[in-house]
């Protein structure tokens, strides 16, 4: 026999058709078991409620699928909310062969429709609801800008700056010479040695309170520690006054108040070859610039000292240089020029005289306050804490044994022996 629904070929006395799924019992009030839906196109829908008897029109006759599989197809049905299910009156699709094959097509066309339907208004209405990007006020952007602007003005810093920062911390004014640090002094020292001219190195020195109008130092000292405990005191002795090594002026030019430090001039008594080989320069040299502290030893800089280096002459040509670190004045640097009469030799006094004005010029310290080249001085008669008398670098012109000291009432032309221990009044120069 053939379904009456789809027309394919059935056995006879099967309730229902294995191809449509149609009912072919003469009982026709039982629904349709669910379990024809199990190939999971979704919940099964159930047919219009219709009264006993009557025959579904063509609007609520129910469509059919046609699938390949020899399986039951389900039955499309419409949904009632009350009454059962009940089957139609079949109707025959044009296409023997594909029956309800146009409508399921039309079916998935009008579904797929439907869905396309709502995903467009539920992504218009989700645009609607989502927010557009708004963009930082411009209040916000200035705020935060200058920072920006900070950050990146501290990382272009130049790296000099610690180095402005420690010239700007030297440039600090003391109220006297007593106050400022050797590497305070120094950054001074370098300023006054880079003025074009004495008049404006005074200036320059004078703002800092070291001088006077005139470039007469304060008279202020500085204590400074040796390595062997004792306390060695400094004063200021000039401005732009010595030469350095390599050219240009000193800045500043000291001198020791007082005499810790004792020792002779040679081992033997005699002066050949003078300051340039006496063992006194070699001593200042190799020990006591060793005692002094290492913020005052590295700021010290090295100048030229002229100086007799003959020893016993009348001839000026005698007066040569050296190099030196720590020096002791000349008699020309602490007593001016002089015009003694040497008694052992008169006829030459004008010589000897001549040598020992061109070993350097006097300090401006003791322009005013040495008033006698051959008599006592209260501003040469240094503190001692053993012999009060103290070496000059100059040879005794006429005699090859002697050195001229200061005494200790502070008279410059004293002379005596080589090898006599005495005073060491050090000088150095920054």
């Amino acid at each position: 026999m053939y379904c009456p629904y789809c027309g394919k070929p059935i056995d006879d006395g099967i309730p229902y058709c294995p191809w449509c799924g149609g009912g072919l019992r003469e009982d026709t009030s039982s629904p349709i078991p669910d379990s024809v839906f199990a190939d999971g196109h979704g919940p099964a829908p159930t047919a219009p409620a219709e009264a006993e008897g009557d025959t579904p029109t063509a609007e609520t006759r129910p469509a059919t699928q046609h699938i390949s599989s020899p399986k039951a197809v389900p039955l499309r049905r419409g949904s009632s909310r009350g009454g059962s299910s009940r089957r139609g009156t079949p109707r025959y699709s044009d296409d023997p062969d594909n029956s309800g094959a146009g409508r399921l097509l039309m079916g998935l066309a009008i579904a797929a429709c439907a869905l396309a339907a709502v995903f467009l208004v539920w992504t218009r209405g989700c645009s609607r609801l989502s927010p557009a990007p708004v963009e930082p006020a411009p209040a916000e952007q200035e705020a935060v800008e200058p920072e920006a602007q900070e950050s990146q003005a501290e990382a272009e810093a130049p790296e000099d700056e610690p180095a402005e920062q420690e010239a700007t911390e030297a440039d600090k004014v003391k109220a006297s010479l007593a106050e400022y640090t050797w590497e305070e002094l120094s950054a001074i020292s370098a300023k006054i040695s880079a003025a074009p001219n004495r008049d404006e190195a005074i200036a320059i020195a004078q703002s800092y309170n070291l001088v006077d109008a005139a470039g007469t130092p304060t008279g202020d000292t500085i204590a400074v520690t040796l390595s062997d405990g004792s306390t060695l005191r400094v004063f200021l002795a000039d401005v732009y006054h010595d030469d350095l090594v390599g050219g240009g002026k000193a800045g500043l030019t000291f001198l020791s108040w007082n005499l810790p430090l004792s020792h002779r001039m040679n081992a033997d008594d005699t002066n050949m070859g003078g300051w340039a080989s006496s063992e006194m320069r070699s001593w200042l040299a190799n020990t006591a610039l060793g005692m002094l502290p290492n913020d005052l030893h590295t700021a010290i800089r090295p100048v030229i000292k002229m100086t007799n280096n003959t020893g016993n002459t009348h001839d000026t040509t005698s007066v040569t240089m050296t190099e030196d670190s720590l020096w002791i004045p000349s008699v020309n640097e602490v007593a001016g020029d002089v015009s003694w009469v040497w008694s052992s030799d008169a006829d030459n006094s004008g010589g000897y005289n001549a040598v020992l004005n061109a070993e350097g010029d006097q300090y401006a310290v003791f322009a005013q306050s040495v008033t006698e080249t051959d008599g006592p001085n209260a501003a040469l008669a240094l503190r001692s804490d053993g012999s009060s008398s103290w070496w000059l670098r100059t040879s005794s012109a006429s005699v090859t044994s002697n050195y001229r000291y200061v005494t200790e009432d502070g008279n410059p032309c004293g002379f005596g022996n080589a090898s006599g221990e005495r005073g060491v009044c050090i000088g150095f120069c920054l």
